[in-house]
């Protein structure tokens, strides 16, 4: 084939019937033959270029252009384009009960421009044409449904699907997302950038979006003392926000967790991503994370995170059963653990005179049961041993002492715990 098949004509020169032919073949064909291909329309039919979509407040969408980026597609084999944003009107916005919607572009005639609609009904008719699709969720559009048919297609394609991972850390240190310091009366919790700067979340109805993010915060107003309460990201519409909820005890959620394809979320609120748990101390809408109280701990990038109590209160003990040291259970290194699972490293010394046997282990959440082994001293002097072994923490509150246990008046000097677990 040579194109053009037609060539260029002298003033008052007849048009032949082949000049003319030629002419609509190049028009129509790009001067093949019909057996040979189809047509210009029908190959342009699906046209598009520049088109993308945008949630509008909370239930319309918009196709953003400008003069400097133009939106073109084609409808019905029209060509139209448009330079201004295109809206989809207040009267046409879903109601209703949740369901899949679809985006139409329809063609007015006498416009070269388009306007939108949305339909429960996939099927396109004459002048409508379907360029994208959401959720409604029976109040607004969920955020990260929305996508172009382009873009769904793409996807498709590509067999490729949006990370599930998160790329961030809870930390109670805006800009650290591994603090180095202990930090005591936090009132603000942040999620920041890690591993990455990129977070994946559940869009009912239509599968993961991954979004990037910058640093996130929360306040933590309005926690009760001494309370657990999961953290929350979640997509409101317009951006990522954290959110909180409190534990109905040290132990218990008072909202379940379950799995979306793997990932932790919310039950019932697949949108809203777990990314950790936190603690309060006894000062309401406050929290430490130090190595007494490690009240901060992350669902995912978990990082090693030291405790740390010691105590030289002199004291003597004889009796043939475990108790905390001193007999006050307050002396404890404490940690919050959002999921049971993994093992810490827990490690103990203890200085003491024992009368004919002197016992000591480490309790993890009992005053009256050492969690491993326990080290032992015998003899008349002051003495200094060390045992150490790995426990599960629970769900929850963990509390790490050291118990005593005597044969005779012994008397404890000084006691220290050391350890370290996944948070």
């Amino acid at each position: 084939m040579s194109y053009p098949l037609s060539s260029e004509v002298s003033p008052g020169q007849p048009t032949a019937a082949a000049h003319y032919n030629n002419l609509r073949a190049d028009a129509l064909r790009l001067g093949c033959a019909d057996a040979d291909a189809v047509t210009l329309a029908a190959l342009l039919a699906r046209w598009e270029d520049g088109l993308r979509l945008d949630v509008l407040g909370s239930n319309r969408v918009r196709v953003p252009a400008s003069p400097a980026e133009p939106v073109s597609l084609v409808i019905d084999g029209a060509p139209l384009q448009i330079t201004q944003p295109a809206d989809l009107s207040v009267s046409s916005a879903p109601s209703g009960a949740a369901c899949d919607y679809f985006v139409f572009a329809l063609r007015s005639p006498g416009s070269s421009g388009f306007c939108l609609d949305v339909n429960t009904s996939s099927l396109e008719s004459s002048g409508r044409r379907r360029i994208g699709r959401f959720y409604w969720d029976g109040t607004r559009i969920t955020p990260g449904s929305l996508r172009s048919e382009r873009g769904q297609f793409l996807q498709g394609v590509l067999g490729s699907l949006a990370a599930q991972s998160a790329g961030g850390r809870l930390s109670l240190s805006a800009g650290e997302g591994l603090p180095p310091q202990d930090i005591a009366a936090a009132g603000t919790v942040y999620y920041g950038p890690w591993r990455g700067n990129r977070v994946g979340l559940y869009s009912e109805g239509f599968g993961w979006r991954e979004w990037e993010f910058a640093e996130l915060s929360l306040s933590l107003q309005g926690l009760a003392a001494n309370t657990n309460a999961d953290i929350f990201l979640r997509h409101d519409g317009s951006a990522l926000v954290l959110e909180k909820t409190a534990w109905s005890s040290s132990t218990q959620r008072a909202a379940a967790l379950r799995r979306q394809d793997g990932v932790l979320v919310k039950d019932g609120a697949p949108g809203w991503r777990y990314l950790g748990t936190l603690r309060t101390t006894a000062e309401a809408g406050k929290c430490d994370d130090s190595g007494l109280k490690r009240f901060v701990w992350n669902a995912e990038n978990r990082a090693p995170r030291g405790l740390r109590w010691s105590s030289e209160t002199l004291h003597t003990y004889d009796a043939g059963v475990y108790r905390a040291w001193n007999n006050d259970a307050s002396q404890c290194a404490q940690a919050v653990v959002g999921l049971a699972g993994e093992a810490a490293w827990l490690y103990a010394t203890v200085d003491a005179t024992p009368a004919s046997m002197a016992v000591y282990g480490v309790g993890l959440n009992s005053t009256n049961l050492p969690a491993f082994e326990t080290g032992m001293l015998t003899g008349s002097a002051r003495q200094r041993a060390a045992c150490g072994g790995y426990a599960s923490p629970q769900a929850g509150l963990n509390t790490v002492c050291v118990l005593e246990y005597s044969s005779g008046v012994s008397t404890f000097t000084r006691a220290q715990i050391n350890g370290l677990l996944m948070a």
